[in-house]
């Protein structure tokens, strides 16, 4: 499982913005923001040579055996 924590997003209303303009942009930032986290992710994963590890063999896999 990989977590990540985008930057956070501005939903206050600017004034003399139209509801439904305003509306439609912050889903079009938040979008944007997922899609942007969700590639890195990808990128991250790609590389993890620990990917293909049973969770259960995580401890092990991370302590040199004694």
């Amino acid at each position: 499982m990989y977590l990540r924590f985008a930057a956070p997003i501005e939903t206050g209303k600017p004034a003399r913005v139209n509801r439904d303009t305003w509306v439609a942009g912050i889903k079009e930032k938040t979008q944007e923001s997922l899609e942007n986290a969700m590639a890195e992710l990808l990128d991250i994963r790609v590389t993890d040579p620990y990917r293909e590890l049973n969770p259960l063999a995580w401890r092990s896999a991370t302590r040199p055996v004694a």
